[in-house]
């Protein structure tokens, strides 16, 4: 199962990419700075480049990132961003997004943890291969309480 899903403090948008082998996710945008992805488990190529283990990657600029899962198990990439850098941001959110995300406080942080917190995106995952787009992030965005 490919997917794709972000989270978000003020200061740090992170992206978790899960791919099984074979399957591929591609982010149908780009942004005219290099960013570091970095896989966590497993094997891929990214965009012809082929990684396993823990290691970063550097996605370089103007460039979409196209990750397929290879070897025998699925595999886990956290692509990292710079709230706080206009220039990336402005690239890849809205500016309702980049609010949002800058001023963003959960509802329950006087409690300090949720009361009834998820534990999977199980429900969201499709089998195949996922396209990451815009729409995408900005709905993530929205509906985001870190919970």
């Amino acid at each position: 199962m490919a997917y794709a899903r972000l989270v978000f403090n003020s200061q740090t948008l992170a992206i978790m990419n899960m791919v099984d082998p074979g399957e591929t996710i591609n982010y149908d945008w780009s942004i005219d700075e290099d960013y570091s992805i970095v896989l966590l488990e497993g094997s891929v190529t990214v965009n012809g480049n082929a990684l396993e283990g823990v290691i970063e990657h550097r996605v370089q600029p103007n460039e979409q990132l196209s990750m397929t899962g290879t070897g025998d198990t699925r595999s886990y990439c956290i692509s990292l961003f710079r709230v706080d850098d206009d220039n990336v941001m402005d690239q890849i959110v809205s500016e309702t997004g980049k609010t949002r995300m800058r001023t963003f406080e959960p509802t329950w942080i006087d409690a300090g943890w949720p009361s009834d917190p998820d534990t999977t995106w199980g429900d969201d995952f499709t089998s195949g291969n996922y396209t990451y787009t815009k729409a995408i992030v900005e709905t993530q965005i929205a509906n985001s309480e870190w919970d």
